[in-house]
């Protein structure tokens, strides 16, 4: 999937019966899945030995995952998640997922992840890989300003 103007686009998804609720409409839930694989399309497609990464004793924690709904998706939607990273720490990062309703043209939520790197025997954070840290560089914006 494209980086185009600094954001990461995560398309392709279609809204089916199975991500609406009785009335119809697209469950909350359905937001936080589809950001999570946002994400971790984006590490797969630009990490190269991401394989080998997730090999080593080291969690990739969330460590904080919010969602703010703002409008609606109902079946057969086509979805598509604009998605930059921010707040780049030594041990962690947010992603900022902005979640577009492409068949209506607008946007649907807003949502932030935050990713701290954690050694799997110990507990204690580690710095963000190299690997990983050069990827999420290349999609960096800093939105304190507009937030």
């Amino acid at each position: 999937m494209p980086i185009v103007n600094g954001e990461y686009i995560y398309n392709g998804i279609t809204v089916y019966f199975r991500h609406l609720d009785r009335l119809g409409k697209n469950h909350l839930l359905n937001l936080f899945n589809w950001a999570g694989s946002a994400r971790e399309a984006y590490l797969v497609e630009t990490v190269q030995n991401y394989k080998e990464l997730i090999k080593k004793p080291m969690l990739w924690v969330t460590t904080k995952i919010s969602q703010e709904v703002l409008g609606e998706a109902e079946f057969g939607d086509v979805i598509e998640i604009r998605m930059v990273s921010n707040r780049i720490r030594r041990h962690s990062f947010d992603f900022v997922l902005d979640t577009y309703n492409v068949s209506r043209g607008c946007l649907i939520a807003k949502g932030r992840q935050t990713i701290a790197f954690v050694d799997a025997n110990n507990g204690t954070t580690v710095e963000i890989p190299e690997e990983v840290m050069e990827v999420i560089k290349r999609i960096e914006k800093n939105l304190e300003k507009s937030e």
